[in-house]
């Protein structure tokens, strides 16, 4: 934005960090020059960096978001099959429109929906009632529905490498408009859309995507990880948390800042 370029740069120098570096070749060649040397770089956008030199990883925040949070199960006679269908209204709506027509074949189960206050439950509502459908929305308890889950069915975002390092096994859908399917064909090229399979470099987890969220591929999935799957899912779980790294990344990064 041409409007606010110059005051957002201010705010950056003056209140994030003094020395920016540019977009662009010059600014990627800083950033290799600084990283050579040891430094740090902190929110890195939209650089490409293609020459392989060594860089500090030192884990995900996550790691320490789930350490400090007090899980608190959510009770239930039945075993949980959770949805995190997303926090937009328009990904909600597409993801839930299709996840909810498989409810009918598993009665055995309770089926609840992570609902986020800010989207309103009128779009829920609008249709758990279309779907005539028995889903319990449940909000801003997010963690605590997946720890409490059997399975979660979770749309691709963040919310997947939270199932995971939650322990949870699950199925990952990710439904957009056909433009944008075709486009990120055309400019992304990566095997997986999921953080945990991308991280993991396989496939750990079952992605549907389009029009393979559909009542046949999600009741096959369902059940293979009720059958017994889950067990595999849950042993590659264990090498992402190894990857991913330990707790204490903020203090370790703080300690490297200050070191250099």
């Amino acid at each position: 934005n041409i409007f606010l370029n110059k005051d957002m740069e201010d705010i950056r120098k003056n209140y994030i960090c003094k020395n920016q570096i540019k977009k662009g070749r010059s600014g990627t060649r800083q950033i290799l020059e600084n990283l050579k040397k040891g430094n740090s770089i902190a929110l890195m956008i939209d650089q490409r960096v293609t020459e392989g030199i060594k860089v500090n990883f030192f884990g995900h925040p996550l790691m320490d978001d789930l350490k400090k949070f007090q899980l608190k199960k959510i009770e239930c006679k039945k075993p949980i099959i959770s949805i995190l269908p997303g926090s937009r209204k328009q990904e909600i709506s597409k993801i839930l429109n299709e996840i909810l027509n498989i409810c009918k074949y598993y009665p055995d189960f309770k089926f609840i929906i992570a609902g986020v206050k800010h989207v309103g439950e009128e779009i829920y509502n609008k249709i758990i009632t279309k779907k005539n459908c028995n889903v319990e929305v449940i909000y801003d308890r997010t963690y605590d529905i997946i720890s409490s889950s059997k399975l979660s069915i979770v749309t691709s975002g963040t919310a997947t490498l939270e199932t995971a390092l939650l322990n949870t096994p699950q199925i990952v859908c990710y439904k957009t408009s056909n433009l944008n399917i075709l486009l990120a064909k055309f400019f992304i090229k990566v095997k997986f859309i999921s953080l945990v399979n991308l991280i993991c470099d396989k496939e750990v987890i079952k992605e549907l995507i389009q029009n393979d969220i559909n009542e046949l591929n999600l009741k096959n999935e369902i059940n293979s990880i009720i059958d017994g799957k889950s067990e595999k899912i849950k042993k590659d779980y264990l090498i992402l948390n190894r990857l991913i790294g330990s707790h204490g990344v903020s203090r370790k990064v703080a300690g490297h800042i200050f070191k250099n």
